[in-house]
């Protein structure tokens, strides 16, 4: 029987599929947002420029030395600026209303990517807290057995007379003897 690669394919890591989703819904929010804020900004340009073309010709009126066939046109201009101007007026509340929703949703979209990355960073974290555990029970028996040695030595070297109380033996860092009798954890 051969082997195949299918049988030696693995899960995909589920804080990277996490990440990835949310970076991806951030990447969408975002270029919806940055779609949305062009489209608000160029209503916004063409009010301001219609306004200032209202406001060019009604400075032009109020100086009074238009003759009545430009003042026909600016009237009539006007009337179309005017219905210009109501018209960009309600297109901007959706389009500023809509820039200010895609702009929450970048905001949401990012905390889930904060999220993601924290969760991964906890889970990398426990990992490693595992296996220093499991690094620390093995120093921790290469340590007991390496008592067991020394009184051994130390026994050997009185001659054999007297068993050895562990103080005796050895006498652990200040930090070891606070950690082992109180709990403390040392802090290096």
């Amino acid at each position: 029987m051969t082997e195949t690669s299918t049988e030696y394919e693995t899960a995909p890591d589920p804080f990277a599929v996490t990440i990835a989703t949310a970076q991806v819904a951030l990447d969408s929010a975002t270029e919806q947002h940055q779609q949305v804020q062009r489209k608000e900004a160029t209503i916004k340009a063409r009010l301001k420029t219609l306004a200032d073309e209202r406001a060019s010709i009604m400075k032009a009126r109020e100086r009074g030395d238009l003759d009545d066939a430009t003042d026909e046109k600016h009237a009539q201009r006007l009337a179309l600026l005017a219905a210009d101007l109501e018209r960009l007026g309600e297109l901007l509340s959706p389009a500023t209303e809509a820039t200010r929703a895609a702009g929450q949703a970048v905001a949401v979209a990012t905390e889930r990517v904060k999220q993601a990355h924290a969760e991964h960073e906890r889970h990398v974290a426990g990992l490693a807290a595992q296996a220093l555990e499991g690094r620390l029970r093995e120093l921790e028996g290469l340590f007991c057995r390496g008592l067991a040695e020394l009184a051994r030595l130390k026994r050997e070297a009185n001659g054999g007379r007297d068993a050895l109380h562990g103080s005796g033996v050895f006498q652990p860092a200040t930090a070891m003897t606070r950690f082992i009798v109180g709990g403390a954890i040392p802090n290096f």
